[in-house]
Protein backbone atom coordinates (compact mmCIF):
# COMPACT_ATOMS: atom_id res chain seq x y z
CA UNK A 1 0.00 0.00 0.00
CA UNK A 2 1.53 3.77 -1.09
CA UNK A 3 0.43 6.44 0.81
CA UNK A 4 2.05 8.55 -1.75
CA UNK A 5 4.24 11.09 0.85
CA UNK A 6 2.88 13.22 3.58
CA UNK A 7 2.63 17.14 3.30
CA UNK A 8 -0.10 17.60 0.36
CA UNK A 9 -0.80 21.12 0.54
CA UNK A 10 -4.31 21.03 -1.29
CA UNK A 11 -5.47 18.51 2.56
CA UNK A 12 -7.04 19.06 5.42
CA UNK A 13 -4.92 19.65 8.26
CA UNK A 14 -5.76 16.11 9.93
CA UNK A 15 -4.92 14.41 6.78
CA UNK A 16 -1.63 13.36 7.05
CA UNK A 17 -2.92 11.62 10.48
CA UNK A 18 -5.28 9.67 9.32
CA UNK A 19 -3.34 8.05 6.38
CA UNK A 20 -0.70 7.92 8.52
CA UNK A 21 -3.08 6.27 11.05
CA UNK A 22 -4.49 3.73 8.69
CA UNK A 23 -1.47 2.93 6.66
CA UNK A 24 -0.19 1.82 10.81
CA UNK A 25 -2.90 0.02 11.49
CA UNK A 26 -3.05 -1.82 8.24
CA UNK A 27 0.38 -2.94 7.30
CA UNK A 28 2.65 -5.36 8.85
CA UNK A 29 5.30 -3.98 7.40
CA UNK A 30 6.08 -0.07 7.32
CA UNK A 31 8.73 1.54 4.84
CA UNK A 32 9.60 5.15 5.59
CA UNK A 33 12.01 6.94 3.12
CA UNK A 34 13.36 10.32 3.34
CA UNK A 35 16.47 11.97 1.58
CA UNK A 36 19.60 12.32 3.59
CA UNK A 37 20.60 11.67 7.18
CA UNK A 38 18.78 11.71 10.07
CA UNK A 39 18.77 14.59 11.47
CA UNK A 40 16.30 16.64 13.91
CA UNK A 41 14.35 17.78 11.16
CA UNK A 42 14.03 14.02 10.02
CA UNK A 43 12.38 13.27 13.20
CA UNK A 44 10.36 16.19 13.39
CA UNK A 45 8.90 14.50 10.09
CA UNK A 46 7.75 11.98 12.56
CA UNK A 47 5.83 13.87 14.73
CA UNK A 48 2.85 12.01 13.04
CA UNK A 49 3.16 9.26 15.22
CA UNK A 50 2.42 12.05 18.51
CA UNK A 51 -1.04 12.66 16.89
CA UNK A 52 -1.35 9.17 16.24
CA UNK A 53 -1.45 8.39 20.05
CA UNK A 54 -4.52 10.96 20.25
CA UNK A 55 -6.67 9.09 18.14
CA UNK A 56 -6.69 5.67 19.95
CA UNK A 57 -8.31 4.60 22.81
CA UNK A 58 -6.34 3.14 25.42
CA UNK A 59 -7.86 2.57 28.84
CA UNK A 60 -5.12 0.48 30.50
CA UNK A 61 -1.86 -1.76 30.43
CA UNK A 62 -3.13 -4.76 28.30
CA UNK A 63 -5.01 -2.19 26.01
CA UNK A 64 -1.40 -0.63 25.28
CA UNK A 65 0.01 -3.99 24.62
CA UNK A 66 -2.52 -5.25 22.27
CA UNK A 67 -1.81 -1.49 20.28
CA UNK A 68 1.94 -2.24 19.90
CA UNK A 69 1.72 -5.86 19.22
CA UNK A 70 -0.78 -4.67 15.93
CA UNK A 71 2.06 -2.00 14.83
CA UNK A 72 4.03 -3.10 11.74
CA UNK A 73 7.81 -3.42 11.73
CA UNK A 74 9.23 -0.26 10.94
CA UNK A 75 11.98 0.57 8.17
CA UNK A 76 13.44 3.76 7.65
CA UNK A 77 15.30 3.87 4.38
CA UNK A 78 17.82 6.94 3.63
CA UNK A 79 17.75 7.81 0.08
CA UNK A 80 20.96 9.94 -1.31
CA UNK A 81 22.83 8.69 1.90
CA UNK A 82 26.24 9.98 1.56
CA UNK A 83 28.28 9.94 5.53
CA UNK A 84 30.33 7.79 6.60
CA UNK A 85 28.85 6.09 9.52
CA UNK A 86 30.76 6.08 12.51
CA UNK A 87 30.26 6.57 16.36
CA UNK A 88 31.82 9.09 18.43
CA UNK A 89 35.05 7.48 19.34
CA UNK A 90 35.25 7.26 14.68
CA UNK A 91 34.39 3.23 15.07
CA UNK A 92 32.18 2.09 12.08
CA UNK A 93 28.46 1.33 12.87
CA UNK A 94 25.97 -0.24 11.53
CA UNK A 95 22.37 1.18 9.65
CA UNK A 96 20.65 -0.05 12.78
CA UNK A 97 22.83 1.32 15.39
CA UNK A 98 23.31 4.69 13.06
CA UNK A 99 19.12 4.81 14.11
CA UNK A 100 19.08 3.60 17.36
CA UNK A 101 21.68 5.99 17.97
CA UNK A 102 19.84 8.85 16.46
CA UNK A 103 16.33 7.56 18.39
CA UNK A 104 18.40 8.29 21.60
CA UNK A 105 16.97 10.46 24.22
CA UNK A 106 18.53 13.75 24.10
CA UNK A 107 20.03 15.52 27.43
CA UNK A 108 17.93 18.69 29.18
CA UNK A 109 14.75 19.98 30.73
CA UNK A 110 13.32 22.71 28.47
CA UNK A 111 9.85 22.36 26.71
CA UNK A 112 12.14 21.91 23.37
CA UNK A 113 14.14 18.98 24.75
CA UNK A 114 10.97 17.53 25.93
CA UNK A 115 9.38 18.42 22.29
CA UNK A 116 11.92 16.01 20.60
CA UNK A 117 12.24 13.46 22.98
CA UNK A 118 8.47 12.72 23.35
CA UNK A 119 8.33 12.04 19.49
CA UNK A 120 11.58 9.35 20.08
CA UNK A 121 9.21 8.12 22.99
CA UNK A 122 6.43 7.04 21.02
CA UNK A 123 8.69 5.61 18.21
CA UNK A 124 10.62 3.73 20.55
CA UNK A 125 7.29 2.16 22.22
CA UNK A 126 5.28 1.63 18.94
CA UNK A 127 7.81 0.36 16.83
CA UNK A 128 9.63 -2.40 18.65
CA UNK A 129 10.96 -3.94 15.59
CA UNK A 130 12.85 -1.86 13.49
CA UNK A 131 15.80 -0.89 11.28
CA UNK A 132 17.50 1.26 8.78
CA UNK A 133 18.54 1.10 5.41
CA UNK A 134 20.90 3.47 3.53
CA UNK A 135 21.49 4.21 0.18
CA UNK A 136 23.97 5.86 -2.15
CA UNK A 137 22.67 8.49 -4.91
CA UNK A 138 21.58 6.26 -8.01
CA UNK A 139 23.69 8.61 -10.02
CA UNK A 140 26.40 11.58 -9.35
CA UNK A 141 24.96 13.72 -12.48
CA UNK A 142 22.64 16.50 -11.66
CA UNK A 143 21.17 16.59 -15.33
CA UNK A 144 20.70 12.56 -15.32
CA UNK A 145 19.10 13.08 -12.11
CA UNK A 146 16.01 14.86 -13.68
CA UNK A 147 15.75 11.79 -16.34
CA UNK A 148 16.51 9.40 -14.10
CA UNK A 149 12.51 7.06 -14.80
CA UNK A 150 14.18 6.89 -18.44
CA UNK A 151 17.30 5.35 -17.80
CA UNK A 152 18.19 1.43 -17.25
CA UNK A 153 18.96 -0.05 -14.13
CA UNK A 154 22.82 -1.01 -16.27
CA UNK A 155 23.33 2.86 -16.34
CA UNK A 156 22.79 3.43 -12.75
CA UNK A 157 25.70 3.10 -10.30
CA UNK A 158 26.81 -0.37 -9.39
CA UNK A 159 26.81 0.40 -5.39
CA UNK A 160 22.92 1.24 -6.01
CA UNK A 161 21.64 -1.53 -7.89
CA UNK A 162 23.35 -3.87 -5.26
CA UNK A 163 21.61 -2.33 -2.75
CA UNK A 164 18.17 -2.33 -4.43
CA UNK A 165 18.67 -5.99 -4.51
CA UNK A 166 19.62 -6.08 -0.73
CA UNK A 167 16.67 -4.07 0.15
CA UNK A 168 14.51 -6.43 -1.56
CA UNK A 169 15.96 -9.50 -0.21
CA UNK A 170 15.50 -7.33 3.20
CA UNK A 171 11.49 -6.18 3.01
CA UNK A 172 10.10 -9.74 1.74
CA UNK A 173 12.01 -11.34 5.05
CA UNK A 174 10.06 -9.32 6.80
CA UNK A 175 6.74 -9.59 5.23
CA UNK A 176 4.04 -11.14 7.17
CA UNK A 177 0.26 -11.22 7.36
CA UNK A 178 -1.19 -8.71 9.55
CA UNK A 179 -1.90 -9.69 13.17
CA UNK A 180 -3.78 -8.97 15.82
CA UNK A 181 -3.87 -10.10 19.41
CA UNK A 182 -1.42 -13.14 18.06
CA UNK A 183 -3.63 -14.10 15.44
CA UNK A 184 -3.22 -13.52 11.54
CA UNK A 185 -6.46 -11.68 9.85
CA UNK A 186 -7.69 -13.52 6.72
CA UNK A 187 -8.92 -11.68 3.75
CA UNK A 188 -12.63 -11.24 4.74
CA UNK A 189 -11.94 -9.81 7.99
CA UNK A 190 -9.01 -7.60 6.68
CA UNK A 191 -11.72 -5.90 4.55
CA UNK A 192 -13.91 -5.47 7.49
CA UNK A 193 -10.89 -3.55 9.40
CA UNK A 194 -10.27 -1.33 6.81
CA UNK A 195 -13.80 -0.43 6.23
CA UNK A 196 -14.10 0.22 9.93
CA UNK A 197 -10.74 2.13 10.37
CA UNK A 198 -11.79 4.54 7.43
CA UNK A 199 -15.81 5.35 8.83
CA UNK A 200 -14.33 5.99 12.07
CA UNK A 201 -11.38 8.10 10.86
CA UNK A 202 -13.74 9.60 8.55
CA UNK A 203 -16.23 10.82 11.41
CA UNK A 204 -12.97 11.83 13.64
CA UNK A 205 -14.00 9.50 16.28
CA UNK A 206 -11.41 7.92 18.54
CA UNK A 207 -10.32 4.56 17.48
CA UNK A 208 -10.65 1.79 19.70
CA UNK A 209 -8.94 -1.66 18.38
CA UNK A 210 -10.39 -3.17 21.10
CA UNK A 211 -14.37 -2.92 20.01
CA UNK A 212 -12.67 -3.08 16.09
CA UNK A 213 -11.32 -6.88 17.02
CA UNK A 214 -14.84 -7.65 18.99
CA UNK A 215 -16.88 -6.40 15.47
CA UNK A 216 -14.66 -8.69 13.65
CA UNK A 217 -14.52 -11.50 15.47
CA UNK A 218 -18.79 -11.70 15.66
CA UNK A 219 -18.93 -11.57 11.94
CA UNK A 220 -16.07 -13.81 11.42
CA UNK A 221 -18.44 -16.62 13.43
CA UNK A 222 -21.08 -15.52 11.79
CA UNK A 223 -19.49 -15.76 8.49
CA UNK A 224 -18.20 -19.45 9.58
CA UNK A 225 -21.73 -20.42 10.62
CA UNK A 226 -23.26 -19.56 7.69
CA UNK A 227 -20.96 -21.30 5.40
CA UNK A 228 -21.61 -24.53 7.85
CA UNK A 229 -25.28 -24.26 7.44
CA UNK A 230 -25.32 -23.97 3.76
CA UNK A 231 -22.81 -26.41 3.30
CA UNK A 232 -24.60 -28.74 5.77
CA UNK A 233 -28.07 -27.87 3.66
CA UNK A 234 -26.51 -28.53 0.53
CA UNK A 235 -25.19 -31.69 1.20
CA UNK A 236 -28.40 -32.85 2.39
CA UNK A 237 -29.49 -31.49 -1.01
CA UNK A 238 -27.63 -33.81 -2.92
CA UNK A 239 -28.07 -36.92 -0.63
CA UNK A 240 -31.70 -36.59 -1.56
Amino acid sequence: MDTEGTGATDQKDNYDTQVFMLAMLLSSHFIYNSVGAIDEKAIQNLSLIVNLSKHLQKTNEKDFEDLVDSFPSFLWILRDFALKVVDARGNPMTSREYLETALKPQKGLSESIESKNRIRRFLTNFFKDRDCFMMVRPIIEEKEMQNLHNLDASQLRPEFNEQVSTLKRKIYSKVKPKMFKGKPINGPAFIVLCKMLCQTLNSGDVLSLESSWTVICKIECNRIIQGIFFGERRRLNNYF
